[in-house]
């Protein structure tokens, strides 16, 4: 069964698997710049997230994400087109 998507569920999804602080990771936090998450990363991290609560970004979108708050917004949209 899929984890409940939510603003907190998805923050804490996120920084567990970062291994960092869920406080820490701020809507403006930069994946790349930050993090240090290069592509290879973002790809680990975008299929945990599918895993986790089912909600797939399109690969097109994929290259628009630079920060959490990005991150965030693409899984909310993309979470009620499944609505």
């Amino acid at each position: 069964m899929k984890e409940l998507f939510s603003e907190d569920s998805c923050r804490q999804q996120v920084a567990a698997f970062l291994g960092i602080e869920p406080q820490s990771l701020l809507a403006s936090t930069h994946l790349f710049h930050e993090l240090s998450m290069d592509s290879l990363g973002i790809f680990s991290l975008g299929m945990h997230l599918i895993k986790t609560f089912g909600i797939k970004i399109p690969l097109s979108e994929v290259s628009n994400i630079a920060t959490y708050g990005d991150l965030y917004e693409a899984m909310e949209r993309h979470r009620k087109e499944l609505a």
